[in-house]
């Protein structure tokens, strides 16, 4: 299908003894999130019920996309999704649905200057940036852009006979990049050495960027079902192994409490199957049979929120 539009799951399921979206503890107690829920004729129901947010629900189907990707011998991964950090800093929109499933189904915010580490080194009285390999990208040299001044007499003004002054130290650079033939070239306009009250900088500092893809999956709060009971227990844990026999929880140490919650719940969750593989501006990713993957990697992913561990009704 070229244009899938929306798929949209509502489904009501039995939960047994949970402890999802716990809120925190309370002296030895963790807590259940709860809140207030509204009956059919509009009355505030008095008691707090457990709930579990769509964050959450939404985190459960990021997590079996992700570890459906990683399966595979060549995963479409970005460094971050690959060590299942949250924060994923794609250059734009474009390079971020390209380079990461997972950042194209669930969307990213990053929010970071521009600008690189660099070494400066000085070859044949030209500036050179070498910027280091890390354990995604090779090893990359600038060849700066040189200015009118002589060496022997800079200009304290000027950016490129300051850079002098840091041979082989390291600076953050920003500047305008071109490329040819294989050869990189940078016209720093802003770097910057040291920190605290050793920092050195020179030129116009960039501003920050900000760039933000919105999620193609939502759900809504997992929710008890109007009219069903949600029970509540608490029951005793201990961190460390008991001896035995009659009196074991007295004789346990290091107790703490733990809340669990069992009833039929309800939740609603919507993929924007059309979005996948599309940014806000531009053109979809070119190869259609990638796109399909993705779409079938999120539906799928929906299957064993319910199936795993519940009983389902549709």
């Amino acid at each position: 299908m070229e244009n899938p539009g929306f798929l949209t799951v509502a489904a009501k399921l039995i939960v047994n003894l949970h402890d999802m979206n716990n809120e925190g503890s309370i002296g030895q107690t963790t807590e259940l999130r709860k809140i207030r829920m509204v009956d059919e004729d509009g009355e505030i129901i008095d008691k707090e019920i457990p709930a579990v947010s769509g964050r959450m629900m939404k985190h459960w189907q990021l997590a079996y996309m992700l570890r459906e990707e990683l399966s595979n011998f060549t995963p479409t991964l970005c460094p971050q999704c690959k060590k299942w950090e949250p924060e994923r800093k794609p250059q734009d929109e474009g390079n971020g649905i390209t380079a990461c499933v997972i950042c194209d189904t669930h969307g990213f915010l990053c929010t970071d200057k521009p600008g690189f580490s660099a070494k400066v080194s000085i070859e044949n009285g030209e500036i050179i940036f070498k910027k280091e390999a890390t354990d995604d990208t090779s090893e990359e040299t600038f060849n700066v852009v040189s200015c009118e001044h002589n060496i022997s007499s800079p200009d304290t003004n000027c950016l490129i006979c300051e850079l002098r002054k840091f041979k082989d130290k390291t600076v953050t650079v920003t500047g305008e990049l071109s490329e040819e033939d294989n050869i990189k070239t940078i016209r720093p306009t802003y770097f910057k050495h040291g920190k605290g009250k050793t920092k050195v900088e020179k030129g116009t500092s960039p501003k920050g960027l900000s760039l933000r893809r919105s999620s193609c999956v939502n759900f809504s709060w997992l929710l008890p079902v109007l009219g069903t009971k949600s029970e509540v227990r608490q029951v005793i844990h201990s961190r460390v192994a008991s001896s035995g026999g009659e009196g074991d929880e007295k004789s346990s140490q290091m107790i703490f409490y733990k809340n669990y919650a069992s009833s039929i719940y309800a939740f609603v969750g919507s993929i924007d199957l059309d979005r996948v593989g599309k940014p806000l501006i531009g053109d979809r990713l070119s190869d259609i049979n990638e796109i399909k993957r993705r779409r079938q990697m999120a539906v799928k992913a929906l299957i064993p929120i319910v199936l795993s561990l519940t009983l389902l009704y549709i």
